[in-house]
């Protein structure tokens, strides 16, 4: 089984990630039975965020975002990451089976439409339409067998799947066809109480926070969520355990327990979840992460690079 998974460079990851998308991929890393890819999809990010400031950043992005993985456990080892743009052979394949998804099976997306915002479809960009597109050419370059999505992209699968099935029926390629994989996620509600925890909602504790930062954002937190409940004891019974959880619950809605006293167990709480992260992250230097990169995409390379070749042939493209 090849897995691949991925993220965009567009900033550093928080706890919400952790327990919504990184645990799953540890557990994964750890099957002997897998052969884990993770993405930094620096193109996937350009069909959003086409400016200078964006691109300006995005080195550090990068860093961060594989700072973020390997400190919570992804072990290059067991996991090749790459980024997106360093991998030629993926691109020439996306500018081949471009040719054979139609505007409106892309049009009628749902995570295009979520990403329109409200926008008229003729004001967002040729990449952005062809996004899914790009994802298929990440997914059949490697030959990934099982590609790691969450609600709205289920159906950029799909579209993988569709390519892959009319390179078949039409050329006489075969290659894998690949399957979506749901991740094993549990929500974390923000700081907010309103939303599941967001950086640009401002609601979030990042893996690389300090305990300052750990400690100024409980200290701002609801203590209601949107919905009624007792905010400290939601998040303790997913960074902590049901029983502290039920403990606060239990203190905070008889008046045994102060408010104070219970932002103060969440504090420990989080300090606890992100100690062994941020000691891990130490001994990852720019420079050993940057070599981490520069070895996944050359084995990306290989992959796709035979892939299109493939591609290539059963088309008759390019003088033989």
């Amino acid at each position: 089984m090849r897995f691949l998974a991925g993220a965009r460079p567009t900033g550093s990851l928080h706890v919400g990630h952790y327990f919504g998308m990184l645990d799953s991929l540890v557990r994964q890393a750890n099957d002997e039975n897998a052969e884990l890819f993770f993405v930094v999809a620096d193109l996937h990010m350009f069909t959003t965020n086409a400016t200078r400031s964006s691109t300006a950043v995005i080195q550090d992005r990068i860093l961060n975002l594989i700072a973020d993985c390997v400190s919570v456990g992804l072990d290059p080892d067991r996991c090749t990451f790459y980024v997106q743009s360093d991998v030629p052979s993926q691109a020439r394949l996306y500018a081949i089976i471009q040719s054979l998804v139609r505007v409106r099976a892309l049009r009628d997306q749902i995570s295009f439409k979520a990403m329109l915002g409200g926008r008229a479809i003729e004001d967002a960009s040729l990449g952005l339409l062809g996004y899914p597109v790009l994802e298929a050419a990440d997914v059949i370059g490697l030959g990934a067998t099982d590609v790691a999505v969450g609600d709205q992209n289920v159906d950029h699968v799909t579209i993988a799947r569709e390519i892959v099935a009319e390179l078949e029926q039409e050329f006489g390629l075969r290659l894998p066809a690949p399957t979506a994989v749901f991740r094993e996620t549990r929500d974390l509600i923000g700081l907010d109480g309103a939303n599941k925890m967001s950086k640009s909602l401002g609601n979030a504790i990042e893996l690389s926070a300090t305990s300052e930062e750990v400690a100024k954002a409980v200290d701002a937190m609801a203590y209601r969520g949107s919905d009624g409940q007792l905010l400290a004891p939601a998040l303790l019974d997913v960074i902590g355990s049901p029983e502290s959880a039920a403990e606060v619950r239990v203190g905070l809605e008889s008046g045994t327990l102060s408010w104070n006293a219970a932002r103060d167990l969440v504090t420990r709480a989080f300090e606890a979840f992100l100690e062994p992260i941020r000691a891990r992250r130490t001994a990852w230097e720019p420079d050993h992460l940057r070599d981490v990169l520069r070895t996944g995409a050359q084995r990306a390379e290989v992959l796709s690079g035979a892939t299109v070749e493939q591609v290539r042939e059963a088309l008759h493209f390019g003088v033989r």
